[in-house]
């Protein structure tokens, strides 16, 4: 595992999403992608919108799963999305 330790969250969007990108780049055909919800990685998901628009990043043959819910936890459970 290698740890990089960057000044603030924008960095870290950016390194991530160099990462991300540079991998979808290197891979031929479809490329399955797994999206987090919460605020955690919403600068990593800004660069990589901002990438797209500027035409640098092309989501075409990328397919998206996405967390919803944590398991198991009850709808009532203030960590719930649900909730």
């Amino acid at each position: 595992m290698k740890v990089i330790v960057c000044e603030n969250a924008a960095a870290v969007g950016r390194v991530a999403a160099d990462l991300v990108a540079a991998d979808i780049k290197a891979k031929e055909g479809k490329y399955v992608l797994g999206l987090a919800t919460g605020s955690t990685p919403l600068p990593l998901y800004g660069e990589l919108i901002a990438r797209h628009r500027a035409g640098e990043l092309c989501f075409a043959d990328v397919t998206s799963f996405n967390l919803d819910e944590y398991y198991p936890i009850a709808p009532n459970h203030d960590q719930s999305y649900y909730y």
